[in-house]
């Protein structure tokens, strides 16, 4: 989470490549989570549903974890777009320092 907080979009078109591709390892690494939250909130429901003697706790943990959850999806889909711009400015960049030269 504190690594998508980082405002670094890189300084350089290779600097934005070497983020998108670190940004591209993180998600996939999120991919393999996504399981665990399915399966976290399941068995959260099912302790609810057995009215679990404390499924008030489970309910709100349960919330807490998959508000977290959307917040990290979020801020995923919001860095991969500041790196996408980030990767059109540095290539507008180079480019034009290519035709200047």
């Amino acid at each position: 989470e504190n690594w998508l907080a980082k405002e670094d979009v890189g300084a350089s078109l290779d600097g934005v490549e070497a983020l998108i591709k670190r940004h591209e390892d993180f998600d996939k690494a999120l991919i393999t989570q996504e399981e665990k939250i399915a399966s976290l909130q399941e068995f959260a429901n099912q302790l609810i549903q057995a009215r679990n003697y404390d499924a008030a706790a489970v309910a709100e943990r349960r919330a807490a974890v998959l508000a977290r959850w959307s917040k990290l999806k979020a801020a995923l889909v919001a860095r991969r777009s500041k790196l996408g711009e980030a990767q059109s400015l540095q290539q507008f960049t180079r480019d034009a320092d290519e035709a200047e030269a």
